[in-house]
């Protein structure tokens, strides 16, 4: 059961009428929520509100993910803070690659939705004709080796429009040091 003061806030959200201070403990909830989320989400049929922001990684990589990029913060500040207003693009993959998660900067520079990438490698999505193969391996053996990395190399936008990223990848350890996952980092050029 939700919360009545957090429907009447869903609804808010929704029409866009939450003061600032209102949004960021809105966003609090949310974090934290899955049900609000749910709710509130319902709720946006008409609304032109993005919602794939709420959308997060899965919480245990999330949480890992959350604390070596950001360790002298807390969790719940940048989950509440930092998913749409952070300017760096993100790409959360499992062990494998495979993409989980990216953040709105990432879906707004190669224009595909979250929906579109996860299930599936950045490369087979974002690779096109100009794509350096040396860039290629250099993140392939990033993933191979289980280590940091960083270059330079030409994706294309789902319009098909070349754009040049930095990307540093790297590995995303647990706390008994098993490999949960990798993260990229990306700069557009």
């Amino acid at each position: 059961m939700i919360d009545p003061l957090l429907q009447s806030q869903a609804t808010r959200f929704n029409e866009d009428t939450l003061s600032e201070n209102e949004q960021g403990v809105f966003a609090k909830a949310l974090a934290i929520n899955p049900d609000l989320i749910m709710h509130t989400v319902s709720l946006a049929e008409d609304s032109p509100l993005d919602f794939e922001v709420l959308v997060m990684p899965p919480e245990t990589l999330r949480n890992t993910l959350c604390e070596q990029l950001f360790p002298p913060l807390k969790v719940e500040y940048l989950l509440a803070n930092a998913p749409d207003r952070n300017s760096r693009a993100l790409v959360v993959a499992d062990n494998d690659g495979v993409i989980e998660w990216v953040s709105p900067s990432f879906t707004r520079m190669c224009g595909y939705s979250l929906a579109e990438l996860r299930g599936n490698k950045a490369g087979k999505i974002l690779q096109g004709p100009e794509t350096d193969p040396a860039a290629v391996e250099v993140l392939r053996t990033g993933l191979r080796e289980n280590r940091e990395v960083t270059t330079h190399i030409a994706n294309y936008h789902k319009n098909g429009d070349r754009y040049d990223v930095e990307i540093q990848l790297s590995p995303v350890h647990g706390e008994a040091g098993e490999l949960v996952g990798y993260i990229a980092v990306e700069n557009q050029l």
